[in-house]
């Protein structure tokens, strides 16, 4: 579930509790009904997107923003 909105296209920080935390980019997007969506624009949507390793309880993802960029 998300609770700010980002794009297909943005980078995203994955910050584990354990372990390195990565970037992702997002690539595609789909909403609860497996339907591909540009943008997650609601608070609580329950969104998927691919990323290759397991995520454990307590993973966060968020935006990284322009300025965390460089």
């Amino acid at each position: 579930e998300q609770r700010n909105k980002f794009c297909a296209g943005d980078m995203l920080e994955v910050l584990t509790i354990i372990g390195e935390n990565k970037e992702i980019k997002v690539d595609e997007i789909y909403d609860d009904e497996m339907s591909k969506i540009d943008s997650c624009p609601h608070p609580r949507q329950i969104i998927y997107i691919a990323y290759n390793e397991e995520l454990i309880e307590g993973t966060l993802i968020r935006l990284k923003t322009r300025t965390q960029e460089g």
